[in-house]
């Protein structure tokens, strides 16, 4: 019995899921079932994707499928699949030594991808480490369009989901802790939901 880790159906009823492979082997296996429940293809896109993984359908019956990688640490790998199941184009998302954690992927209905997760920055406090969050979108053919990182200084920023009205006007939500914190109730989590729009720029926050 197969473990999913994410699934997704398209608006045509196309059911997309991600799992691990079956016979053990490093990697994931990207699945296509019709409405009906009849597997139309599985892929393994890459054997060094073991981490934090999610799917997004794309236009066209396709699908977008972004990982964490295993050999490569701290980095995001994010592929687009056509209908059948081909590889139109994969891109490496890096921040030098920082660590990645993908948290959510999602679509807008152009056809844009969107990946959102949190990353370790080096703080100003003794090399502290802070853990921020970043929000990067390509365009459906696989060009870099925007990236932005939101945080605040000694606090650890985590998201939990993201939402896409329309192309460019993104939701982003999570919940933050003070880095440094000393008492339980310094430690409490503090939620936030941001709008973004244009280029990832906040247009308010909660």
């Amino acid at each position: 019995m197969a473990a999913y880790w994410a699934f997704e159906l398209s608006e045509s009823g196309t059911l997309f899921t991600l799992d691990l492979p079956h016979d053990g082997a490093e990697g994931i296996c990207v699945n296509r079932y019709r409405s009906d429940g009849r597997l139309v293809w599985s892929r393994l896109c890459d054997e060094n994707l073991i981490g934090e993984m999610d799917l997004a359908p794309a236009n066209g019956e396709g699908v977008y499928v972004a990982a964490e990688g295993a050999r490569s640490t701290g980095n995001l790998m994010v592929y687009k699949l056509n209908a059948r199941g081909r590889v139109l184009w994969h891109k490496t998302v890096s921040y030098g030594k920082a660590d990645l954690t993908l948290r959510a992927v999602s679509t807008d209905p152009e056809g844009n991808v969107y990946l959102a997760g949190d990353f370790d920055r080096i703080g100003d406090n003794e090399g502290a480490m802070d853990r921020n969050v970043f929000i990067r979108k390509y365009a459906p053919d696989g060009t870099f369009a925007w990236n932005r990182h939101l945080g605040v200084p000694e606090m650890d920023e985590q998201v939990t989901d993201m939402d896409v009205a329309q192309e460019d006007v993104v939701f982003l939500g999570g919940y933050a802790t003070p880095s440094r914190s000393r008492t339980m109730e310094e430690a409490a989590p503090r939620g936030f939901l941001f709008k973004l729009t244009g280029h990832g720029k906040p247009s308010w926050a909660l």
